[in-house]
């Protein structure tokens, strides 16, 4: 559970940073040699309302290896609360890793926003996670728990609060690879060109490789500048480079099939990478240790050799939801039970991703598999599920259920423009006459057990591929791995590698699962069952030369250059002039998705607004202009069963059809019972 909550800390932060002052600008120019770096990092999304009168809520700071903080961070603390709160009993506490750093009374001017700046003990941090939980007690009423479901007693901490802190300028060695390829606290500082010595498949999928393992680890948020090139970068580039291919080194000899890593500081503050090795072996052998976060952190300096067999990391893909049949929290993410601890009203929450391209019927349901303690008063304590905000089914929690107990939800089916459903757990502990200025963590609570599980009555048949499930849907093959192929021009440019190169960072974006990479390389690309999930970019004119997807892609170009659409479509004929062209369709159950161009410095411009605010992507064709205008177009597909299914419904669904069937069945039935007499004697 942990793992899945740092993921989402990262992924708030980095949205949220990008609206800081801080921010760099989404282009090159000159700038100063950094010395150190400093950040402002949200700790909330929204608005977190705390309505018990003694509640916590606690946020995350990540403390990268070999990161130094010399001067202590600084919680930059914003909320309200109830002009009715009394000041005497009421008060506030923020704390790091449960050791209290500072406390305060809650004055009476609390109808409007208010601060306090905290700093934080560098003595009570560490390497890793830190846990930074902000306590209050707000009573309004004096009395024995008066408060209790007083909508006039709240407080809220704003989003606007931030933990202010900065690292300490170093020297970095090969050990921190990503960084300080990406900064994995600020999206916007990501800033790397590749290199690639040649286009020789092996160099393309490394690049592929490494760039999508790079925004997996850098979360949200666009990156400032990420290009790929043939040509070497002049060496004053105001950017990060990372060079592959075999031999890039002229004073380095090389023996079998060894790897070599040389990692050196260059212009403005930046740095060089090295990724290479004796032939495509000894590349690929080096791009694998780049990805092997256990690795890295062995090596020490800034060069080396090795030949000893790496693997990139390989990560444990969360099950593919794409049939019938059930599934665990652990296959959607989350590893751990889910612990709701205190006195009073607990909960949690997760969220259950539709599957990608199948439509989910009637009769799905969640099954909650629970424990509580076994002190909760019975005629008060329940728990209740939500789906999506409506409640669904309540247990009362009792000593009968408290070692384990089981309720039943259904998930309701979901309109085609949702991504699934949001399923809260909400709790009652209820202990008594007790003291309500505490909470009793530690003798009312209750477990979401992970063997909590997701029954889903998926159709028989997929529904219509969509852009809208780029890039975070994508089917898994039978050992988890997420197959991706690149579709490149025979000899692709510098802007068609970048495209490639930023779809494969904002694909490691969207996805924890392990991804790998191919390449086809010109007009006739072999695409069969292995071939993944196909990704085609380029000018909108290769689609003259991908004679292998005409009639399977809506929009396709003949060798005279005369654009042909499916029978559903209409378009002008100067979008392959003035527009961008998306679109997704199907070839031997691979899923094919074509971005195409007409001008690059308008794909470019899409991938950033991407990077950000995400896309507003769906339908099978999608046209956007130089000013990022979208039009989309679906297909009206009516489905229809196969085989009996279908015929028995078209025949029920009349009079005469339903006497038929029902003929139909009372023969059959009589004929099975004469045989099995028959049988018998």
């Amino acid at each position: 559970m942990l793992k899945r909550v740092c993921l989402l800390i990262v992924m708030v932060w980095s949205l949220a940073i990008l609206f800081t002052a801080e921010a760099a600008p989404l282009e090159l120019g000159p700038k100063p040699v950094i010395q150190g770096n400093e950040y402002s990092i949200s700790l909330f999304m929204d608005d977190k309302v705390l309505r018990n009168p003694n509640a916590a809520l606690t946020g995350f700071l990540e403390i990268k290896p070999g990161m130094k903080l010399s001067v202590s961070p600084v919680l930059d603390l914003w909320y309200s609360y109830s002009p009715t709160i009394l000041p005497d009993i009421s008060t506030m506490t923020v704390s790091v890793n449960g050791i209290p750093a500072e406390s305060r009374r809650l004055v009476p001017d609390g109808g409007f926003k208010s601060n306090w700046q905290v700093a934080l003990p560098l003595t009570s941090l560490r390497e890793g996670i830190n846990e930074i939980t902000i306590s209050v007690l707000h009573r309004s009423i004096e009395g024995l728990c008066k408060d209790i479901d007083n909508d006039a007693n709240w407080f809220i901490i704003r989003p606007e609060t931030t933990i202010k802190f900065k690292v300490d300028a170093m020297d970095y060695s090969l050990a921190n690879f990503p960084n300080p390829f990406i900064d994995e606290y600020f999206g916007a500082r990501n800033n790397v060109v590749f290199s690639l010595v040649d286009l020789s498949e092996n160099n393309i999928v490394s690049m592929l490789q490494l760039s999508s393992f790079m925004g997996r680890m850098a979360g949200y948020g666009a990156p400032v500048f990420w290009e790929a090139r043939q040509e070497k970068p002049d060496e004053h580039i105001d950017a990060n480079v990372i060079t592959v291919g075999s031999q890039v080194d002229a004073g380095t000899s090389f023996s079998g099939d060894t790897a070599f890593l040389k990692l050196f500081p260059s212009f403005n503050g930046h740095y060089n990478l090295i990724a290479g090795g004796n032939g495509a072996k000894g590349v690929k052998l080096a791009v694998n240790a780049l990805c092997n976060n256990k690795f890295v952190r062995t090596l020490s300096g800034n060069e080396t050799q090795f030949s000893l067999p790496v693997q990139a990391e390989k990560l444990s893909a969360k099950k593919a939801l794409e049939s019938k049949g059930v599934y665990t929290l652990r296959d959607i993410g989350y590893d751990d039970d889910i612990l709701a601890a205190g006195a009073f009203h607990q909960e949690a929450e997760i969220f259950i991703p539709k599957p990608s391209n199948y439509d989910v019927e009637e009769g799905s349901y969640i099954e909650l598999h629970f424990r509580h303690a076994k002190i909760l008063d019975r005629k008060k304590s329940a728990v209740t599920i939500y789906v999506n905000e409506v409640p669904i089914r309540s247990e009362v929690l009792t000593a009968e259920n408290a070692d384990g107990g089981i309720l039943k939800a259904e998930l309701p089916v979901l309109p085609a423009n949702q991504q699934g459903w949001r399923v809260r757990f909400a709790f009652y502990h209820d202990l008594g006459i007790i003291d309500c200025s505490k909470r009793y963590d530690d003798v009312a609570w209750s477990v979401i057990e992970k063997e909590t599980s997701i029954y889903l009555a998926v159709g028989n048949r997929s529904r219509q591929e969509s852009l809208a499930d780029f890039p975070g849907y994508f089917k898994a093959d039978s050992n988890g791995d997420i197959v991706l192929t690149m579709w490149l021009s025979q000899a692709p440019d510098d802007d068609e590698l970048t495209v490639a190169a930023q779809l494969a960072y904002w694909i490691g974006q969207n996805n924890t699962g392990n991804i790998i990479w191919k390449v086809q390389n010109g007009a006739n690309a072999d695409i069969d069952n292995e071939s993944g999930t196909v990704i085609i970019v380029g000018q909108n004119r290769v689609l003259m030369e991908r004679n292998a997807v005409r009639g399977i892609l809506p929009i396709s170009i003949d060798a005279d250059g005369t654009m042909k659409t499916s029978e559903w479509l209409n378009i002008a004929a100067d979008a392959i002039n003035q527009k961008n062209i998306f679109q997704v369709g199907y070839k031997n159950d691979n899923i094919i998705y074509a971005f195409t161009y007409a001008d690059s410095e308008n794909m470019k411009s899409f991938m950033r607004l991407a990077f950000v605010n995400g896309t507003n992507l769906n339908g099978q064709v999608a046209l956007i202009d130089a000013n990022g205008k979208t039009l989309t177009f679906a297909e009206e597909v009516k489905y229809q069963e196969a085989g009996f299914t279908r015929i028995l419904k078209s025949f029920s669904g009349n009079r005469l059809g339903s006497y038929l069937v029902v003929i139909a069945i009372v023969v059959g039935g009589t004929l099975a019972l004469m045989w099995y007499s028959k049988r018998r004697k």
